[in-house]
């Protein structure tokens, strides 16, 4: 059914996308770990020295493996950043070559890029998130069987390896479940599952039912994950039209004919050319699954509009849009033509991306500036009373003594310098530490509980408490005072 000769014609597009985002994290590692998620997972791994995985995710082991050998080998904090940040894109890049090169599977191959560009421009800065890394391990599972059945290998040995990969995917990120469920679907009406006979198939049907019965038995036990799957749960059928018309549902419907119109594309081509191709139960599977993640997406983030998280949760709207643009309008056109559409597509986007980078580039230099001013004060420890101003400027401002106390050390400075944001009425309900405890994201830590080979304390220093006095977001010209 799938022309992979044909869609061999993408592969110099695709691998030439891949060194671009393999360029980027490269030159803006410290916008991509200076940034809340990152810079906590960051300093955990340095300081505890061992695998940091929240949420019983553990898919996302496999980006954490060179930053904790770095920290274990004592190398430089700007070194172990930088392995940090092309971790993320080394990993998919080894995943791409295997799919490509290895399986012959163009088609996922091209899926995989979609998955890292359609809905991505300020995402690319938060790089640890775990849906792109669990498409790596589904699309993985995915292409083993074909591929060691073709060569004659046991079954057995396909069966272990679907069902690890399969695993790892779910176990990733849950709502990866649903992008499974519509690919085996969508794969056994259009014949891609043929090279399975009947007792194979029956065999990856039951490890894929094991396995999201296993996932889902976790998810009813973990509070992160039921909390967030909750609203969807108690949702009433006669609430699915309000839904529809909710905060989140008009801003993914408005960016999709403007910052993610490459994507409407994408998905208006799939629907032609299932159409054409008289699919129509792929296309009434394919719209299905879009109308259904859609509700999900909308009734657990009903009011959130902040790009670069819901970017995250946008990728399975890409197989929706994908799979039919892969499987029924590519093999419609020429190569010459797939590789000037691909070529337009992915540029669009990298456009995108760049777009995004000048907001991460003044955050850092934000964090910049209140560590000069603590220089200038002689003070390593502080809290920046803030209501509106640097919140509005940094968007996250969680991360910032985790973030500040990396930046410092990255300065070269011995004790570092740590600081952290917070409103008038956080500061009244809360009890600041002693000289001897830094106060972390979610936590007190006490230096002795620092990795003394990067961080180190001002134990004489107390914490100082500065307001912010001038107003508007000029951060080169802002004045501090420490409040009597």
């Amino acid at each position: 059914m799938i022309y992979q000769k044909q869609l061999e014609a993408a592969k110099p597009v695709i691998l030439g996308l891949f060194i671009l985002l393999l360029l980027g994290a490269f030159i803006f590692y410290k916008q991509r770990f200076l940034f809340a998620d990152d810079a906590h997972i960051l300093f955990r791994i340095i300081n505890e020295g061992s695998l940091q995985i929240p949420g019983k995710r553990y898919g996302s082991f496999i980006s954490q493996l060179l930053p904790l050998e770095g920290a274990l080998l004592l190398l430089p904090l700007r070194i172990i950043m930088l392995l940090y940040s092309l971790s993320f894109i080394l990993f998919y890049s080894i995943v791409l070559l295997l799919l490509i090169n290895t399986f012959g599977r163009y088609d996922l191959g091209i899926l995989f890029s979609f998955c890292l560009t359609l809905f991505v421009s300020g995402t690319f800065y938060w790089p640890y998130n775990e849906m792109p890394q669990g498409v790596a391990w589904l699309l993985l599972g995915i292409a083993l069987p074909e591929y060691f059945i073709k060569k004659n290998k046991p079954f057995l040995f396909s069966f272990l390896l679907f069902f690890l990969f399969f695993s790892l995917a779910i176990w990733s990120h849950p709502l990866l479940i649903i992008i499974a469920l519509y690919l085996f679907l969508f794969f056994a009406i259009n014949g891609v599952l043929n090279f399975l006979n009947k007792g194979q198939l029956i065999s990856l049907i039951v490890a894929i039912a094991v396995a999201i019965w296993l996932r889902t038995y976790v998810i009813s036990r973990d509070n992160y994950d039921s909390n967030l799957l909750a609203p969807f749960l108690k949702l009433h059928f006669y609430e699915i039209p309000g839904v529809f018309l909710n905060t989140h549902a008009c801003y993914f419907i408005k960016n999709c004919f403007t910052s993610y119109w490459v994507f409407t594309i994408v998905f208006c081509c799939g629907i032609y050319g299932m159409i054409k191709a008289k699919k129509y139960v792929s296309l009434i599977l394919s719209l299905f699954f879009f109308l259904c993640y859609f509700l999900v997406i909308c009734v657990t983030y009903p009011g959130l509009t902040e790009s670069f998280f819901v970017e995250s949760e946008y990728v399975p709207f890409v197989f929706f849009a994908s799979i039919p643009f892969i499987y029924f309008f590519l093999p419609l056109l020429a190569k010459k033509n797939i590789i000037m559409l691909l070529s337009a597509l992915f540029f669009v986007r990298i456009i995108y991306i760049m777009l995004a980078a000048p907001f991460f580039i003044n955050r850092v230099t934000v964090l910049e500036h209140v560590l000069d001013k603590m220089r200038i004060n002689n003070y390593y420890k502080a809290v920046i009373v803030d209501e509106n101003n640097l919140n509005n400027e940094m968007r996250m401002t969680w991360g910032t003594p985790e973030e500040s106390i990396i930046l410092s050390a990255l300065q070269n400075e011995h004790p570092q310098r740590t600081f952290v944001i917070m409103s008038q009425a956080e500061i009244k309900q809360i009890t600041l530490p002693g000289k001897d405890t830094l106060l972390g994201c979610f936590e007190k830590r006490p230096f002795s509980r620092l990795n003394p080979h990067y961080f180190q304390m001002d134990t004489s220093d107390v914490y100082h408490i500065m307001e912010l006095n001038a107003t508007g977001t000029n951060y080169k010209t802002i004045n501090y005072t420490e409040r009597r």
